[in-house]
């Protein structure tokens, strides 16, 4: 997590936006349209190249192979490849709508496998292509016949061999998911197994181990939430915390989603039994991002829907938990968690409300690093408490998180169309300047 200075350094206070009216910011699709004509060539002729290079390998890790087999090998990888093209192609004509939210996921996950993995290949090739470049350009100076130098089918075979790792290690780490079952049976209250029981408590030994390293070096503990049939288990091991280490200073932070309809009613129950038992709370407010997976499996399991019933609903949830935050700060600190404008100058209009001061220390803005950059700039110099989250991990862990970031960059498109705008007039301004 980078904090920004309250007093950021020149180029990256100059961004002149100073949060235009929102009606401003509804933009038509002209931009968007433009941008998918130029995309959707552009992203086939990479694909294409990439395949194309790779299929040389494929071709010389299968030349000894039956006929059949070539053939098989073959037409699995274009077919493969026109896959990927049809389903960008498809993806950027029909409204997203059209498209179930797994499936979205589901095909983003396979073209970001796909991609990664012939890089991986690629990268392989590249050095053996170098060493051919080099003993071709000797046999033409030694007048020598450069066209024996050919591709190795070992290298070939290692080169995919090589490949298959990354796309393995995604694959399972998509697959797998982030959670371990033991955790839901404790949330349901499950006995658990004495092996179960063992990796509970190591669990929790390794909170309160980091806990522990957090209060003793002043730096702040934020822990994320998890889908809601998960979250209950969480929410008892972060009272625990909360108790023990945000006695003097708050040091360790809850998540609340708030697009579940339950977690306001939870908050302020959370706070008042902080009153009782004499700690205080640190809480991140965020709308949340598992919405559909939430929706999906109370269809399946034939529960009532823990979603709120609308984004307004949810819009009023974050709303209403921020300002009973803002107002009982004496016992709370908050971290605002959205990347969304609106939200964003209703808490600076809710803290001016309060007469709560710009720079109060029980207040924090709090953004992903590459997102809303131009809203995290803009607060930071003016005196708002602003964090940029740099996220990292195994890689198991780390593309489903990506994945979802990918989903929630696509419900703030017409945002960022306005970022890369004011990007562009900065370069501008700037440029003319120097002149």
């Amino acid at each position: 997590m980078v904090r920004l200075p309250n007093r950021p350094r020149k180029y990256l206070s100059s961004f002149s936006c100073n949060f235009a009216p929102l009606e401003q910011l509804n933009r038509k699709d002209s931009l968007s349209a433009m941008n998918k004509m130029f995309f959707v060539p552009f992203i086939s002729i990479v694909i294409l190249a990439l395949d194309y290079y790779v299929w040389m390998a494929v071709k010389t890790a299968f030349r000894n192979s039956r006929k059949s087999i070539q053939r098989t090998a073959q037409y699995t990888f274009w077919g493969f490849t026109a896959f990927i093209l049809l389903g960008i192609v498809s993806y950027n004509a029909l409204p997203l709508n059209a498209w179930k939210n797994e499936i979205r996921i589901t095909f983003r996950a396979i073209v970001m496998i796909s991609v990664i993995t012939k890089l991986f290949i690629i990268i392989f090739l590249l050095v053996e292509d170098i060493t051919r470049f080099f003993r071709w350009g000797t046999n033409k100076i030694r007048k020598k016949d450069p066209s024996a130098i050919s591709r190795h089918e070992f290298l070939s075979q290692a080169a995919l061999a090589v490949g298959a790792v990354p796309a393995a290690t995604f694959a399972f780490g998509i697959l797998s998911g982030a959670h371990d079952y033991q955790i839901e049976k404790v949330s349901l209250k499950i006995a658990l197994s004495a092996e179960e029981q063992q990796a509970w408590d190591r669990i929790k030994d390794r909170f309160h181990q980091s806990c522990k390293k957090s209060v003793a070096g002043h730096i702040k503990l934020l822990i994320d939430a998890e889908e809601s049939w998960i979250q209950p288990a969480l929410d008892d091991l972060l009272e625990e915390l909360m108790a023990r280490y945000n006695k003097e200073e708050i040091m360790v932070y809850a998540t609340i989603q708030l697009y579940l309809s339950e977690r306001l009613p939870y908050l302020k129950a959370l706070l008042e039994k902080s009153k009782k038992e004499a700690y205080q709370i640190g809480v991140k407010l965020v709308r949340g991002a598992y919405i559909e997976k939430e929706t999906a499996r109370a269809n399946l399991k034939q529960y009532a829907n823990p979603v709120c019933s609308s984004k307004e609903a949810t819009d009023l949830n974050f709303d209403q938990g921020l300002q009973l935050l803002l107002e009982n700060l004496d016992q709370a600190a908050v971290f605002v968690g959205s990347h969304n404008e609106a939200s964003t100058l209703k808490a600076l209009e809710q803290m001016k409300q309060a007469n709560i001061a710009t720079n109060h220390p029980q207040v924090c803005f709090a953004h992903l690093y590459g997102m809303s950059d131009y809203i995290s700039y803009n607060l930071s110099d003016q005196g708002y408490n602003v964090v940029k989250y740099l996220p990292y991990g195994p890689i198991k862990k780390v593309v489903p998180y990506l994945i979802r970031r990918a989903e929630e960059n696509s419900s703030i498109a017409n945002q960022t169309s306005r970022e890369l705008e004011l990007i562009r007039k900065e370069i501008k301004r700037r440029k003319h300047v120097q002149k």
